[in-house]
């Protein structure tokens, strides 16, 4: 017996040692893959991604001029909650207003509309409104801005800055990949269908309605993800969303951390939308967006006002997307000085990876992004988390409730100091405002109770329009209809 335990020891060392040596050649095969991935994206990618890009067109609606006048606009109205200060401040880098010279003012000025260097480019005529534009924004803020140009003062002008990215290892896009092909793999088993548009080859998935006995009857949902790893990280929210009703749930790929590279303008979107709609015979929806998709719905709700008949913006990179915050907190957020946070910060932070870097720093144009409640005509939920990071949440919920009074809105929905959920109605309700205490950017998506909230409001307000009723009352009026009939036959 012993023999044989002396007799077995040898081989199971034997195995031992040579799996060790399969997974010491394993290990060294994944090194040489990461060590090759990193060519790759460092030698053949980025040299092609980094080159700017010419900026497309203002929309009719969203001229240079008109562009002007409603920053300028923007910026009076908002002086209760929103300085001047604050503004160019936030521009130009955290730099002192009385550093910030009249040239540097101009410069950042034809960035930001005209997306040249300086007024030498410029027409005269868009010379002359920059010059308007100076004058008003110094009357603005009561003083006027020094003469001539510091140039120890530098603005924002991402599209023409160098393209920054923090390089990720390979492992980190086969993990977000196999998370991907789980996900689809849940859609796909709860009813969704992936189709891809004719035109520009954008996939979106499509679920047909489920309702159930005694839920609310609610036109069908189309549903834009923001900036993730995927559609799949949405799904315990639109399980709970959606539940009951038509959803098209609409793939963003170059906001997605998979290495995209091909991002559709808005044109393309909208044409893109209009095949979907075509597609499932839709003529009325509601739209929501989270963050960047915030700005997907914006287009659509703009683009299609005969079908869309409620929009909802969940933390809205949409809205005031004049305002610096946005972009200074997102892409020139101060690195942490500990080194271990700053490498974990340029492995977990969406800004610094190469895909989502190359479509905020050569595809993102706020004057064909942004979202102006004026031009919205439909019921809209606007919904802000108070500890927002991104999103200036204080000065968009002064823009809103300025919006709501101005349109004689109904329904205001916010939490008092307790945690308390309050309702102040007007005459009309064509518009509700749910403040989040508390949370953070995205952070209602794992929060029950924020979903709870937002979930009853859209349905109030679907109920409130009729966009939406309950299964029963259809089932009546069908009766109702049924009895009628009789009556005249006899």
């Amino acid at each position: 017996m012993d023999s044989s335990k002396t007799s077995d020891t040898p081989s199971f060392l034997f195995s031992f040692l040579l799996s060790a040596e399969n997974a010491s050649k394993a290990f060294l095969l994944w090194c040489s893959l990461e060590v090759l991935f990193y060519f790759v994206i460092n030698r053949l990618i980025y040299p092609r991604i980094k080159q700017l890009r010419a900026a497309p067109s203002h929309p009719p609606e969203k001229s240079p001029l008109e562009c002007l006048a409603r920053l300028t606009d923007a910026l009076h109205r908002l002086r209760g909650v929103y300085s001047p200060e604050s503004f160019w401040s936030g521009w130009f880098k955290g730099a002192m207003h009385e550093n910030i010279r009249r040239n540097n003012v101009k410069e950042f000025l034809c960035w930001a509309i005209w997306h040249v260097k300086s007024s030498e480019e410029l027409a005269k005529s868009d010379v002359l409104a920059l010059e308007k534009t100076v004058v008003l924004m110094e009357r603005l803020q009561g003083k006027s801005f020094p003469a001539g140009h510091n140039p120890e003062v530098e603005h924002v002008a991402f599209t023409r800055e160098p393209l920054y990215f923090a390089h990720r290892l390979l492992i980190f896009y086969v993990v977000v990949k196999c998370a991907q092909l789980m996900g689809h793999g849940f859609l796909l088993l709860t009813g969704h269908r992936r189709y891809v548009t004719p035109t520009h080859n954008l996939t979106y998935w499509h679920r047909p309605c489920q309702q159930e006995e005694g839920s609310i009857k609610q036109p069908p949902l189309l549903f834009f993800h923001g900036i993730s790893p995927g559609i799949w990280f949405y799904i315990p929210f639109l399980t709970r969303l959606g539940r009951g009703r038509e959803i098209i749930l609409l793939e963003v790929p170059h906001i997605v951390t998979q290495l995209s590279f091909e991002a559709p303008d808005r044109i393309e979107t909208v044409q893109s939308l209009a095949e979907v709609l075509a597609l499932h015979s839709i003529s009325k929806c509601a739209v929501a967006g989270h963050s960047f998709g915030s700005i997907i719905a914006g287009w659509a709700a703009t683009a299609f006002p005969q079908h869309v008949k409620q929009l909802v913006l969940i933390d809205p990179v949409c809205l005031l997307l004049c305002l610096p915050d946005v972009a200074v907190n997102f892409l020139y957020r101060s690195p942490p000085t500990n080194l271990f946070h700053r490498t974990l910060k340029d492995f977990i932070d969406p800004s610094s990876e190469i895909t989502v870097s190359h479509a905020l720093r050569r595809h993102f144009w706020w004057y064909q992004n942004i979202c102006w409640l004026q031009d919205v005509s439909c019921p809209l939920v606007v919904a802000l988390s108070s500890e927002d990071d991104i999103v200036p949440s204080t000065a968009i919920h002064y823009y809103v409730q300025r919006h709501y009074r101005m349109q004689e809105a109904v329904k205001h929905e916010k939490e008092d100091d307790a945690g308390e959920m309050t309702d102040q109605s007007n005459a009309s309700g064509s518009g509700r405002l749910i403040y989040w205490r508390g949370i953070g950017h995205g952070q209602m998506l794992v929060s029950l109770k924020a979903q709870d909230r937002l979930i009853a409001a859209i349905c109030k307000q679907a109920m409130e329009s009729g966009l939406a009723t309950r299964a029963e009352d259809i089932k009546n009026s069908g009766q109702k209809s049924v009895r009628r009939r009789r009556v005249t036959a006899a």
